[in-house]
């Protein structure tokens, strides 16, 4: 046995210590990537005001996610339009600047024109018929938005459109003489409108309030709940008592995002999502009457239609607007599709509702 000592070498001293270091690294880089390819804060964006039924809707559905996937998976929300309007946040998701998005079919219909179907006016005319046309149709706009690098969590509702003014509206020339607000995503309803003699302004929706303060804007169709989280009732105290359409929206996340999530994860995300869309579309309705109710006892006043030739009126309008939409804005298919799941449905009950 040879005991004699020999000093270390340094070169392979200095060869270890550079492969332990290395390894080091490499497991570090191994752990922290994993844990950033599962552990997602996903931020998402959304006109709804801070504190409403919608944003506690979806703030409590963020909790679900991070409480079911052990913080694996987070929500960032904006509320308030502080991203920008829908257009603008479409564009900050499509760059990966945000996530995802609660956005009104108006907006959903710049990525895929099926769902300016739930905007035409005087369309549809209850919520039981909405909720038929989401059960069975749901998939096909699902799919229609997965083709287009989409994810649909949830349906969401806020309730129908009422035309809301600054000058009480109890005939259709009345409403024909004002300055009628459309949403600024780029459709064709403000030519429709025009053509039809009305006058319309296009503008953001976060624009709304200083429109009708100045008189730039002096009706607009929006929901008794919108009417009164935003305060528009305010500056436009007159409201026409009849639904013109369901708010319809939903919760969408990009396609990229949604494959950063862990499979195991995603399921939980869709459960928790579902429960939201269930809240919002249980707890819609009585909400909806309360907020009327609320913005009568601070001066908001309720007009009718006086006569059946001014209902007529109104039937031809829709009439002719749901022929514009069909042409023009909504898939053949699509249309098609929901025009006989309502036969269908109207076939055993008749009376639907406004």
């Amino acid at each position: 046995m040879n005991c004699s000592w020999h000093p270390p070498n340094p070169n392979r001293s200095r060869q270890l210590s550079r492969r332990l270091r290395i390894a080091l690294l490499v497991s570090s880089a191994w752990l922290l990537g994993g844990a950033a390819a599962w552990a997602q804060s996903l931020k998402i964006a959304t006109l709804v005001p801070e504190g409403s039924m919608w944003d506690k809707a979806i703030r409590r559905m963020g909790s679900e996610w991070k409480d079911s996937t052990g913080g694996r998976v987070s929500l960032v929300l904006y509320p308030n339009g502080v991203a920008g309007d829908e257009a603008e946040t479409f564009k900050k998701m499509r760059i990966g600047q945000l996530h995802g998005a609660f956005a009104s079919a108006s907006g959903l219909g710049a990525i895929d024109s099926a769902f300016n179907l739930f905007g035409i006016p005087m369309f549809l005319r209850s919520d039981e018929e909405l909720q038929r046309i989401l059960t069975e149709l749901g998939p096909l706009f699902e799919r229609r938005l997965r083709e287009r690098g989409y994810v649909l969590l949830h349906w969401g509702h806020a309730g129908w459109l009422r035309v809301f003014s600054t000058a009480p509206v109890q005939r259709y020339e009345d409403f024909e003489r004002l300055k009628f607000f459309v949403w600024g995503q780029g459709n064709k309803l403000s030519d429709w409108f025009e053509a039809r003699g009305f006058r319309s302004v296009i503008l953001p929706v976060t624009e709304v309030a200083t429109g009708l303060q100045t008189g730039l804007v002096e009706s607009l169709p929006v929901t008794p709940l919108a009417a009164l989280s935003f305060q528009w009732f305010r500056s436009a105290p007159y409201m026409f008592d009849y639904r013109f359409a369901p708010l319809v929206g939903a919760t969408v996340l990009t396609e990229k995002a949604w494959a950063r999530v862990a499979e195991e994860d995603r399921a939980k995300l869709l459960e928790a999502g579902g429960r939201a869309g269930e809240t919002l579309f249980r707890d819609v309705p009585g909400q909806e009457e309360g907020a009327l109710a609320e913005m009568q006892k601070r001066g908001l006043t309720l007009t009718r239609s006086t006569s059946d030739d001014d209902l007529k009126k109104w039937e031809e309008l829709a009439a002719y607007l749901e022929e514009c939409y069909r042409k023009d804005s909504v898939p053949e298919e699509v249309f098609a599709e929901v025009a006989r799941v309502l036969r269908e449905f109207r076939a055993g009950d008749p009376g639907g509702g406004r």
